[in-house]
């Protein structure tokens, strides 16, 4: 601080404090003088002026260490990262034995900033190897290891900070993420709890203790450390949005719909379909002869199973176009010809009002008794029908759509979805089945070619037209939670819904039924992971309802 006061006060006038850096630099001055001054500059995040300095050492000493390893802090302060990488690796080849661990974190963290995390790792394992008392080289590593998705590896990570300092909120809090998506949920819940004990004020670790309680079920526990949180922080958005996501799975739909809203200011889990489209609040009371534009926010999914509240909209004289994925455009312009379809990728209208789908049930007020009073609310085309039963040809069995994958890109597919070849021993012979799923793996592909009692119609799914008159020509739909389910709801087809272990907040807790689609009937894990005995029911239901 005393080097900078002294060049400030030296500075009067027009000269600037980088001018007279530049004099001082071109004085006499020793070099560890000039170390002093520039960490004193780094330190006050003077961030320029200590460049300056750093690269006047360097002209001096080419070969000074320090100077090259904090110029890279520097470029990495600036985000400046293939260049920060560049100068920590010069310090460390520089260095004698390459035996500098401060050099080597550097390095890692660059490299994990620039997205080369298992460089990174690498980087942090070799400063824990030359100084493995240091609690922070293990929690870079392990947050490194998080972002890779090596959980355990992250979890042991975090063990080895905590068992050098069990006083680190953000090591148990960090342990707690990685458990959390290994969804130990009882393990992960503890690890919110010692980093809340640390630090009573957390809002992030009362939030993630919530969702760990929701993976575990703990429905009451969760709503309580959602409340923690947003008592912290009223304006925690995702904190307010999972308590709604609570409220919604228990039925509670009055205030969920509102906290459900708060997804508005920060979606964690979806974006929306169309970033630039600005939300205008509907007054109900006030939409006779106004023009009103809904919209698609989240997954297909999401657009079929909120449709069913645009009729209501357009029952109060609004004039009403509603843009959905183009995949949905044809399906529901010959579904509900009183209102515009058009595809939210295009052009969108001017309008008074703006609303995603979403957010409809709270701008109604919407009552979990009144939700399926419209079904079937989705309609397919009948010329399409008749091309799908000239293709089925002459039924001579019944005909069983099957759905056993989800898409791919969404983060919890894998636990939504049963690997086909655990799904094929368990149907009956006697069936007829027609693949439902539009997109196929390559090893699908050669299961499906293996087991040809499954018809696979893909190439012909070009959009929700083609497959909703596919599903009029079947018996019954088993299905996974995709958007196969809501459209075979919202037709009024008769629908068995495979579910993992508390699944998504819509299908509620330990029912069978569906408020939202009557003819739905639901199969639950018993567990998760445990698709065997859902499996063994649907066997048991399909040789009683069909033979």
């Amino acid at each position: 601080m005393n080097q900078i006061k002294k060049i400030s006060n030296q500075s009067g006038g027009n000269i600037s404090i980088s001018q007279k850096i530049v004099s001082e630099l071109n004085s006499q001055s020793q070099i560890f003088d000039l170390v002093d001054m520039a960490i004193a500059f780094h330190q006050h995040g003077m961030l320029e002026e200590a460049s300056l300095i750093y690269e006047k050492i360097l002209i001096k000493d080419p070969g000074h260490i320090d100077a090259m390893n904090l110029l890279g802090l520097i470029a990495l302060q600036k985000k400046e990262y293939p260049h920060a990488i560049e100068l920590i690796n010069k310090a460390i080849s520089a260095s004698p034995h390459n035996n500098v661990p401060e050099f080597h974190v550097n390095l890692g963290c660059a490299l994990h900033q620039e997205g080369l995390l298992d460089e990174s790792i690498a980087s942090f394992d070799l400063a824990i190897s030359l100084n493995p008392s240091v609690v922070l080289y293990y929690t870079k590593r392990g947050l490194a290891q998080l972002e890779k998705k090596y959980f355990d590896s992250a979890i042991n990570s975090f063990d080895q900070a905590i068992e050098l300092s069990s006083q680190d909120s953000m090591s148990f809090y960090y342990r707690g993420l990685a458990q959390l998506e290994k969804k130990y949920f009882n393990d992960a819940i503890n690890s919110f709890d010692q980093a809340i004990k640390l630090k009573d004020d957390f809002s992030e670790a009362f939030n993630n203790r919530g969702i760990a309680q929701l993976g575990g079920k703990y429905f009451d526990a969760a709503i309580e450390s959602f409340d923690c949180a947003i008592r912290l922080k009223p304006d925690y958005s995702e904190a307010l949005w999972n308590k709604g996501l609570v409220l919604l799975k228990l039925g509670r739909f009055e205030e969920g719909w509102m906290l459900y809203e708060a997804r508005l200011k920060k979606s964690p889990a979806f974006p929306l379909v169309r970033q630039e489209l600005q939300y205008s609040y509907i007054e109900v009371d006030q939409l006779a002869n106004k023009s009103v534009l809904l919209f698609s926010e989240q997954g297909i999914g999401d657009t079929i199973q909120f449709y069913r509240y645009v009729k209501k909209i357009a029952n109060l004289n609004a004039r009403v176009t509603v843009a959905v994925q183009k995949s949905l455009v044809d399906l529901l312009s010959e579904s509900n010809p009183l209102w515009s379809i058009v595809s939210i990728e295009g052009a969108l209208p001017e309008s008074d009002y703006r609303s995603s789908l979403l957010s409809l049930p709270f701008v109604l007020q919407e009552k979990c008794i009144d939700i399926h009073a419209d079904n079937p609310y989705i309609f397919s085309s009948p010329l399409k029908v008749s091309e799908w039963k000239n293709r089925l040809g002459t039924k001579q069995k019944p005909r069983i759509g099957l759905v056993w994958s989800g898409n791919t890109l969404f983060k919890e597919n894998a636990n939504r979805s049963i690997p086909l070849l655990q799904l094929i021993p368990f149907l009956p012979s006697d069936l007829q089945y027609v693949s439902l799923q539009k997109e196929l793996s390559d090893f699908d592909l050669k299961v499906l070619e293996r087991n040809a009692f499954i018809s696979n119609y893909a190439s012909y799914l070009i959009d929700f037209n083609e497959t909703a008159a596919l599903i009029d020509c079947l018996d019954l739909v088993i299905t996974v939670d995709t958007s196969i389910a809501h459209l075979a709801g919202a037709m009024g087809k008769k629908a068995w819904l495979l579910l993992s272990d508390n699944a998504d907040w819509r299908w509620f807790i330990d029912t069978e039924s569906s408020p939202w689609y009557p003819t739905i009937k639901i199969f639950r894990q018993d567990q998760l992971g445990d698709w065997s005995s859902v499996l063994k029911r649907v066997e048991l239901e399909l040789g009683a309802q069909f033979r």
